[in-house]
């Protein structure tokens, strides 16, 4: 719908608890927007939005949404541009859930959101949409993955160190470039005993965009069981079809996008 739509149903619909919505129309805002110094939602606790036209930040800026607990902002905006989360970070201190698309966040952009971003406990990076044939991945997810498995100067001691988004408990990432030892060092770090102010990752569901280089089922158990966590991990890879050759759709295009020849290897380790 049209952004300036949307500014008038959150306007007139201020008991909203759950709101779905797609912007797609890239025509210019009209008065609405600009005349509006602000829209209170007291009671919107799920807001999903799908940002097609690059502008939902011109409406984020404008909204007080001090219940909102699960938000999924997945914007298709072209490198460079800031995303329109940051409209939303300076009244987002009691979100639990975030699903967003990694593509969108630069560096600067990332660690600026996860270091604010301290009331998160569930973060989905990319959609999980593993049982299509997508193009590879971009290298964001790998980016910000990585950070949070580093540790930054803390917002009230800047004498010691500790992880970005310390409630954090269940990470979801789709498409993941990285490899298994990466992905298992990150995990560590988020069961690190040593880190007493950052609560233990407790679930990690990950989907990679490559076939499955090593087990770290074990590994992760061995140190979930250390501190006390009954880790539940849930991974699933790619794997190459040996008979593809003898498929007689190999080398064939669907349109422009030539028909796939790998397939999904789910394997789900354990949740004890």
């Amino acid at each position: 719908m049209p952004l300036d739509w949307l500014c008038h149903i959150f306007k007139h619909c201020n008991h909203l608890a759950e709101c779905n919505v797609a912007i797609k129309d890239q025509m210019p805002h009209h008065s609405l927007i600009d005349e509006t110094p602000h829209i209170l939602l007291p009671f919107l606790q799920s807001l999903s939005v799908r940002d097609d036209a690059l502008q939902g930040g011109l409406v984020y800026g404008v909204l007080q949404v001090p219940s909102l607990r699960t938000l999924e902002l997945f914007e298709t905006r072209t490198a460079g541009m800031p995303p329109s989360l940051l409209s939303f970070q300076p009244q987002l201190d009691a979100l639990e859930k975030l699903v967003i698309n990694p593509d969108v966040f630069r560096m600067e952009d990332a660690v600026e959101f996860l270091r604010l971003a301290t009331s998160l406990t569930h973060l989905t990076l990319g959609k999980n949409s593993f049982a299509h044939w997508t193009p590879p991945p971009p290298m964001n997810i790998d980016m910000m993955l990585g950070l949070l498995s580093k540790k930054y100067p803390s917002e009230e001691d800047n004498t010691r160190t500790s992880l970005l988004l310390p409630k954090l408990e269940v990470l979801e990432a789709y498409w993941v470039p990285t490899s298994d030892k990466e992905f298992l060092d990150l995990i560590v770090a988020r069961l690190d005993p040593a880190q007493r102010d950052v609560s233990k990752l407790k679930h990690a569901t990950a989907t990679f965009a490559r076939v499955k280089q090593m087990d770290i089922s074990r590994q992760v158990e061995y140190h979930a069981q250390a501190v006390g966590v009954n880790f539940k991990l849930d991974l699933s890879y790619l794997k190459r079809d040996l008979y593809e050759g003898l498929a007689p759709t190999y080398g064939l295009t669907d349109g422009n996008m030539m028909l796939p020849r790998i397939f999904a290897e789910p394997n789900h380790i354990f949740s004890e």
